[in-house]
């Protein structure tokens, strides 16, 4: 099974907190509970609190530890300074699966945690860095530490090391990209590893890959540019790290630049063109590099994400105007687009099992996924991550990038 792949709300650049206009009003303090949580035993069956689709929210919040974020089954995982950290929304009981090792001096920006099914067990996973301090004449030494936790129990499961052979820099990215086929696909600065899961053994590293654009279905796609200044589009297999397949793009002054976005587990979005200009979308296999279809979209996306359904839906809201669309997910054809001549783009946040969440105009609203029409019903505020028993809420630093610092959650109520 595929995890990890680019879904919007786990896409973490740090930036300035401040308030969306955007995604309505936010609780500037702590927990807004009057009265203590629930416990597990107060609690109905999660089956019997979940919601689909999710249309509204607990006007209550927690608010979550600082660090990338990941949402599964009503649970928060933080990739925290302390380790991984499990937080159930509904009670607030908190689990940590604490580091084995002292953290490097200087820290890398952490990525998101990324759950995954390996062998019959639901794992959540996470890396850190770590430095062992030397004595007498050995050296200081530096190593990744891989973290898993079981998602059912929220417990600790196992770590393992990846020894490193330079210190660690700060404003790097430390992350796993994905867990595919129980592989963990780890990336550091142009680094990469791959980690089976079930095993705990490294099958393989591969130096100067810096730019990753997906991981999925038994595919790393990366890109890069030649000696010619053109760019080139690799798929690297999972299990061995070698190339399977590649694509040539020729620029100059009758072709753009393309611009790749990871569009759901299984494809990747090749774009010609910015803004709401584009003259030309390709939907293209990870596996392959085969075109699935050329969309007829014209909105250049900054993001997409797959709503855990059958559509995937995609977004425009880094510079200049705002612009959404979807497409499904098997075929890559358009369903949708905005804007259109009487209406407008909303910024969007999130979306799950056909419902797209986004806001505009200082207000939070809700899309039909597969028909881009208003769907009934306010909301507080827009999810950044949402399943059927809770929602994830990120503040918005400058330039629409999401600062997990600041991040609170809230139950379903409908």
């Amino acid at each position: 099974m595929t995890a990890g792949w680019m879904a919007l709300g786990l896409i973490v650049l740090a930036g300035c907190s401040h308030q969306d206009p955007a995604k309505g009003p936010q609780n500037p303090g702590g927990s807004s509970a009057s009265a203590p949580r629930p416990t597990e035993s107060e609690l109905a069956p999660a089956a019997d609190r979940s919601h689909d689709p999710v249309t509204a929210f607990d006007d209550e919040h927690i608010i979550l530890p600082d660090g990338a974020v990941a949402l599964d089954a009503g649970t928060a995982w933080v990739s925290a300074w302390e380790g991984l950290v499990a937080i159930e929304i509904a009670t607030e009981k908190t689990v940590v699966s604490k580091l084995n090792g002292q953290r490097a001096t200087k820290q890398p920006e952490r990525g998101s945690p990324v759950v995954a099914d390996v062998g019959g067990t639901r794992l959540v996973t996470t890396v850190a860095a770590l430095e062992i301090a030397g004595s007498g004449t050995q050296r200081t030494q530096f190593a990744i530490e891989l973290i898993a936790a079981d998602a059912a129990t929220k417990e600790k499961a196992w770590s393992t090391k990846i020894p490193l052979e330079e210190a660690f820099a700060e404003n790097v990215d430390l992350k796993i990209w994905a867990v595919d086929r129980g592989i963990a696909v780890i990336g550091y600065g142009s680094s990469l590893w791959a980690v089976d899961l079930a095993t705990r053994k490294t099958l393989w590293d591969k130096p100067n890959i810096s730019n990753v654009i997906t991981v999925g279905d038994g595919a790393i796609v990366v890109s890069s540019s030649t000696g010619s200044g053109d760019q080139q589009l690799l798929g690297l297999s999972v299990l061995t790290g070698q190339q399977v397949w590649n694509k040539d793009f020729k620029t100059g002054l009758l072709e753009s630049s393309p611009t790749f976005i990871a569009a759901g587990p299984r494809h990747l979005l090749i774009v010609r063109g910015e803004d709401l200009a584009v003259s030309r979308m390709e939907f293209v296999e990870t596996r392959t590099g085969r075109q699935v279809t050329e969309t007829g979209v014209t909105v250049a996306p900054d993001a997409c994400s797959h709503d855990r359904a059958e559509t995937i839906v995609c977004g425009k809201y880094k510079y200049g105007s705002y612009g959404m669309f979807a497409l499904d997910a098997k075929t890559g054809e358009k369903l949708w687009s905005l804007p259109t001549n009487d209406r407008d783009a909303p910024r969007f946040t999130s979306a799950w099992h056909g419902v797209v969440y986004g806001g505009l105009r200082g207000k939070a609203l809700m899309l039909d996924a597969r028909t881009g029409k208003d769907r009934p019903g306010t909301l507080q505020e827009s999810p950044d991550l949402v399943d059927g028993l809770a929602g994830i809420f990120i503040d918005l630093g400058n330039l629409g990038r999401a600062d997990e610092r600041r991040a609170t959650a809230r139950v379903t109520t409908g």
